[in-house]
This record gives C-alpha cells, sequence and structure tokens, in this order.
C-alpha cells in the first residue's frame, strides 16, 4: 500500500536529527502553515464556486419568467426606521422625499428619523422633518438620543419602542429605493418569512474609477454571496439597509445586539438559529453607495473582519449544534462568516516564505504540490466566474481592469485587516465606524506607508530568493508585492 505524500514527508522530517532544532521546527510548522492555507482558502473558493453554479442555473430557470411576487392586496403596517448622525440635511430629505412617494397606503405607514447627533445638528433635523410632514402628510417621528449607547443597532432598538408597525424595515440614509419597493418586500413576507433581503447595486458608479470598478464587483458578489447563497443552502445573510424583518421576531429576539459591530449579520443568523426563515428577494433592488477610493475602501474591509470573525468567535458551536439548520446549511455558514480567516492565512504564508528563504530550507516537492492544487483551484474558480460575468451580461474584456483593480486592493487591505481578525478573535475592543459617504468618502485619505512599506519589503526578499536558487518562490514574493506598491503609489486610488 502506497503512503500518501504527506505521511512520506512527515516521516522523513522526524527522522532526521534536525527535527529537534529550531530550522527542523520552522520548516515544519512552514509547511503546516503552507498546508492550511492552501486547505482553507481551497474550501472557501469551492464554497463560493457552490454559489456561482447555482447562481447561473437560478438564471437560467428563471430566464423569459416574471420573478416578481404577486401581490395580494393586503397592507400591514410598516414602520421605516433610519438612523442618522452627522449626515447632510439634503441626503435626508432625498430620502424622506422616496419614502412620501411609495406605492402603499399613508396611514399604513409611518417614517422614524432616530438621531444621534449633536443637540444643533438634532434640531436642524427636527425642522426639516417638520418641514417635510407639511410638504408630504407623511407619518414622520423624529427621535434624538442623548446617549448614543450601542451605536445602530441602539438606534434601531431605540426606534423600535416608537414603532407601531407589523413590519419594520431599516434604511441607510444614503439608500435609494423605488415606488413600488414596500409592495414588493411585503408580497414576499406575507409567503411566510420573518425577513426580507433586497438586492444591493451601487449608486454611485461612475464618480470616480475605483467605485467604477468597485461598483462592477459589487454586482457580482451580490450576484454570488445573496442570490448564489440563497438558491444554494436557503440561509441568506441578512444586511443592514433594505431590509424588512417581522416585528415578533425582533421582540421575540430580544432587538439587536447592541454590542455587535455586525449588527444586521448577528440578527439575521439569530433569526436562523431560532427556526426562522430569510427570503433574499432578487426582484427588488435598493441602491447604496460604494467607497469611493482605497481610504475608506480599507474603512469598510477591516469593519467587515472584525464582524465577521466576532460572528464566529460568537455563534460557531451555536450552528454546528443547532437543530434547525442542515449539515449543509451548518457547513455553508460557518464557511460564510470565516470567509476571511483565508486572507489572514495568505499574509501569514507570504511572511512564512520569507522565513523560509531566510534559513535556506530545501523545497521539497510537497511544498510545490500543495501550491499548485492551490492555483488549480484558482483557475477553476476563474472559469465559473467568467462564466457568471458571462451571464450577467458584462464584456469580460471591458472588466478586467476592474477585477485587477479591486484584487489588488482586496490584498493590500488584508494587512490592516489582521489586526482587526486579532481583535475580534481575542475581544478586544473596536470603535464602529461607518463608511464615510458623500463628499466626505470621496475626500478621505489614506495612509499607506505600510503597505508600501511590506510590497518594498516581499521585492527585496523575492530578489534575494532569486540570487540563492528559490526562482518559484521569488516569482511568488514579487507577484504578491504587486498588489501592495500598486495600492501605495496611485494617486487616484
Amino acid at each position: 500500500m502506497q503512503m500518501s505524500g504527506l505521511y512520506i514527508f512527515v516521516k522523513q522530517i522526524t527522522q532526521t536529527s534536525f527535527i529537534f532544532s529550531n530550522v527542523g521546527l520552522i520548516y515544519f510548522i512552514i509547511f503546516l502553515v503552507y498546508l492550511a492555507n492552501a486547505i482553507y482558502a481551497t474550501t472557501v473558493m469551492f464554497l463560493q464556486i457552490a454559489y456561482m453554479r447555482s447562481a447561473i442555473k437560478g438564471r437560467e430557470k428563471q430566464s423569459g419568467k416574471n420573478t416578481n411576487p404577486r401581490f395580494i392586496g393586503k397592507y400591514p403596517k410598516i414602520s421605516i426606521q433610519i438612523p442618522v448622525r452627522e449626515e447632510p440635511l439634503d441626503i435626508i430629505e432625498r430620502i424622506l422625499t422616496s419614502c412620501s412617494k411609495l406605492d402603499y397606503p399613508k396611514d399604513k405607514l409611518e417614517v422614524i428619523i432616530v438621531s444621534d447627533d449633536s443637540e444643533s445638528n438634532a434640531l436642524r433635523i427636527k425642522n426639516l422633518v417638520e418641514e417635510m410632514v407639511k410638504k408630504t402628510g407623511l407619518n414622520i417621528l423624529f427621535l434624538h438620543r442623548k446617549e448614543r449607547k450601542g451605536f445602530k443597532a441602539g438606534a434601531l432598538n431605540y426606534a423600535l419602542r416608537y414603532s407601531s408597525g407589523d413590519y419594520i424595515v431599516v434604511f441607510d440614509v444614503d439608500t435609494i429605493f423605488e415606488k413600488d419597493f414596500l409592495k414588493k418586500v411585503v408580497s414576499h413576507a406575507l409567503e411566510g418569512y420573518d425577513a426580507v433581503v433586497a438586492r444591493w447595486v451601487a449608486g454611485n458608479a461612475d464618480l470616480t474609477q475605483t467605485s467604477k470598478a468597485l461598483s462592477f464587483v459589487f454586482d457580482i458578489m451580490a450576484e454570488i454571496v445573496q442570490n448564489g447563497k440563497a438558491y444554494w443552502s436557503r440561509t441568506p445573510a441578512l444586511v443592514g439597509s433594505g431590509c424588512m424583518i417581522k416585528r415578533s421576531i425582533l421582540e421575540k429576539l430580544g432587538g439587536w445586539d447592541e454590542k455587535s459591530i455586525a449588527e444586521d449579520s448577528d440578527m439575521g443568523l439569530r433569526i436562523l438559529l431560532s427556526g426562522g426563515k430569510i427570503k433574499f428577494a432578487e426582484d427588488t433592488k435598493i441602491a447604496v453607495e460604494v467607497p469611493y477610493n482605497y481610504a475608506s475602501f480599507k474603512k469598510q474591509q477591516i469593519r467587515w473582519i472584525y464582524g465577521s470573525v466576532e460572528m464566529l468567535r460568537k455563534y460557531a458551536l451555536a450552528i454546528l449544534s443547532s437543530s434547525y439548520l442542515s449539515f449543509k446549511q451548518k457547513i455553508d455558514n460557518l464557511l460564510y462568516y470565516g470567509q476571511y480567516i483565508s486572507i489572514i492565512l495568505n499574509i501569514i504564508t507570504i511572511v512564512s516564505t520569507s522565513f523560509f528563504i531566510f534559513f535556506k530550507l530545501p523545497l521539497t516537492t510537497n511544498f510545490i504540490i500543495v501550491q499548485a492544487f492551490l492555483f488549480a483551484t484558482l483557475f477553476f474558480y476563474a472559469y465559473m466566474l467568467f462564466r457568471l460575468i458571462h451571464k450577467m451580461n458584462y464584456r469580460i474584456k471591458s472588466i478586467l481592469p476592474y477585477l485587477g483593480r479591486v484584487t489588488a486592493m482586496g490584498l493590500a487591505v488584508s494587512l490592516p485587516g489582521v489586526v482587526a481578525f486579532v481583535k475580534a478573535l481575542l475581544k478586544l475592543g473596536f470603535y464602529w465606524e461607518v463608511t464615510p459617504k458623500g463628499l466626505r468618502g470621496f475626500s478621505l485619505k489614506s495612509n499607506n506607508t505600510q503597505e508600501f512599506a511590506f510590497g518594498l519589503a516581499l521585492i527585496i526578499i523575492g530578489i534575494a530568493a532569486l540570487f540563492v536558487g528559490y526562482s518559484l518562490l521569488s516569482v511568488y514574493l514579487i507577484l504578491n508585492s504587486s498588489a501592495f506598491i500598486y495600492v501605495a503609489l496611485r494617486k487616484n486610488l
């Protein structure tokens, strides 16, 4: 019976005298890092491949069909909650105007603005609300929190006390929606769902090159992570704007978790763990802002990384032991909330490669096989991604620069993401901060010194690796360095 490559490798290591030396131990640890990175990254890619296959099948199945739900004429009372803090008055006025144009009986609708602003800003918003009530006839309630406890989750819990609706709709203040939004989501909710999630699209796609690139990726990822996940496991994630939640389930679960950075994902998972059902409404779209530049993108991703790790730390055991989730749904949710582990492992692998070169360790076939398997999976992932992009009627040639830009940004942000990851794992405090929007997001600048320094170090080590005979590792390091250097040096990113 032939022994596996891994078994042979371990046996060779344990039979050599240097296993007890520092070099032997480092050699073994680095191999385990490579192996862990390859296995986990491959697993996450296969999960997303499953999402993509499901999204493609869903598109083919629904092609030519009217997927809009049939409105059955029932009008439950709805409370729209809009948390605000230091938002421009024109943006608040815009969403209130949109609410007044909703195709829904005004006697069945209330809008609640809950403000975490200073006294002076709150007074200006209150005056605007009073003007909008007179102008539109809409039932708008203005609430001002004196104590900003719990950030957005705290604001939503505060608004819930004053809400009279059977269903709660949450909008971020910059959200743009069509006038039939409520009829569509109500139709889904009345089919027996505890929550309904709308599809996100970018509302600021043409303002910067970065927002153009992110808007494309945003659309693709919505198709993969929202639509594909919903088709594959029937457990879509709840997102914090454009969602409708049954009031009774909110009260049953004790409201939003005010200690959670990812209060929307937290609520969605608790709904699933309690036996509830969430519907992804692919026919219902809302427009939200994507980051304008790398600086605002970095702030957003750091918060998302922290939130995802926090979710995994809090709920991993609950997911595994849940009697309401199938085995497939358990695996799906564990990997979904643990997806950022792969980018952390990638950074650790890059750093480990430097130690590999420094100690001049032998590059055995085991290392090559591990990386070859990972890259083979990556090619399959790319094939499925391009199939999905084609199905979504994008031209591959025109979107390749966007893919390159966002891929570089995603790799570069993994460096500060490591800090957020460790903080979430160790339950260290993390200040909740909204991704800067509008002019603030456009003008936000980032200090990319750490990205430049890391990229430059990889180039130097990569060149050194080439001189000492590690040609494959040299290419690996220099290719990775390009993302960090690109992000650090691009002036308009």
